[in-house]
């Protein structure tokens, strides 16, 4: 994905290791994700989907090395998060089992890509309420991890489907209710007018 032009950062660096430092997948989790309805293609595309023992704290997660010896631990699948050029910018992890999305470094407030093509007829961004959708439309449109900073990331960039139905479509109305840009009266606008 990335070009020659762009040598990593020592941040994305330290993203790449990481995301590198996970396990592969076992083939019973592969079986698994396969009876969800995710394509192969979505396991290793745009990059290889592993798994890791983590601990979530809200939208945040941290593995073993990071955290008390102590703390509760949840296998997870780890994805790399790219910025809209391709370049590794956070690591997400998903919980299949009790539904946590978090990231390790903050960083991202969606996993996939909200400037890449709309992909149905009306131009919409597609969103979807969960990464096994995601997965399972092989990766297309985005999943929301930080409602409140996608809500102003996402705001004005045209029109977004829910793809996850009536219910999905109600929750993602409620996070952008009251977003507009701000309107500023100044004297030589309002002597235009």
């Amino acid at each position: 994905m990335l070009g020659a032009s762009h040598p990593l950062t020592e941040f994305e660096w330290s993203i790449v290791k990481r995301h590198s430092a996970c396990t592969p997948l076992a083939q019973l989790e592969i079986e698994w994700l396969r009876k969800q309805g995710i394509p192969s293609s979505a396991l290793a595309h745009p990059d290889l989907l592993l798994r890791a023992d983590v601990h979530f704290r809200a939208l945040r997660f941290a593995y073993p090395d990071e955290i008390e010896p102590d703390a509760e631990m949840e296998r997870a699948l780890i994805l790399l998060v790219r910025d809209a050029d391709g370049h590794p910018h956070d690591l997400a992890a998903w919980a299949p089992r009790s539904r946590r999305l978090a990231t390790w470094c903050g960083r991202a407030v969606c996993i996939g890509n909200a400037m890449g093509p709309r992909l149905n007829e009306h131009g919409a961004l597609p969103v979807y309420p969960s990464p096994l959708e995601w997965l399972q439309e092989g990766c297309d449109g985005i999943v929301i991890i930080d409602p409140v900073a996608a809500s102003h990331e996402l705001f004005d960039l045209g029109p977004i489907a829910a793809m996850g139905g009536a219910e999905h479509a109600r929750e993602l109305k409620a996070l952008f209710e009251g977003l507009a840009p701000c309107i500023i009266a100044g004297t030589v606008l309002t002597s235009a007018i």
